[in-house]
C-alpha cells in the first residue's frame, strides 16, 4: 500500500534534567510521528539521508516514566517509499 505504519514500545526512567528531544529520521514521503498517542513530528517532504529533527515541548510532555509507545506513519505519493 502507500502507507507504512511502525510501532515500538520502550522503557524510560524519569529524568528531571531533560530539556530537549530529537528524532533521527530518513523517510520518503510524508512522515508523522506519535509518542503515546500525541503527534510530536510531521514532515510533508522526503529526506535524502538520515537527519536530526528537534522536537518541541509537546514531545517532552508526552514522555512518561515506564512504558512509552512510539508510532511512525509514512505516506507515499510518488517514487520510492521508505522510513
Amino acid at each position: 500500500t502507500s502507507d507504512i505504519w511502525l510501532r515500538r514500545s520502550f522503557q524510560w526512567e524519569s529524568d528531571p534534567t531533560l530539556k530537549s528531544l530529537a528524532l533521527r529520521l530518513h523517510h520518503d514521503d510524508h512522515v508523522e510521528v506519535y509518542l503515546n498517542g500525541k503527534q510530536i513530528a510531521n514532515s510533508q517532504s522526503f529526506t535524502l539521508s538520515y537527519r536530526w529533527q528537534p522536537l518541541g515541548e509537546e514531545a517532552i510532555a508526552a514522555l512518561r516514566p515506564g512504558t512509552n509507545t512510539l508510532a511512525v506513519h509514512c505516506r507515499q505519493y510518488t517514487g520510492g517509499q521508505y522510513v
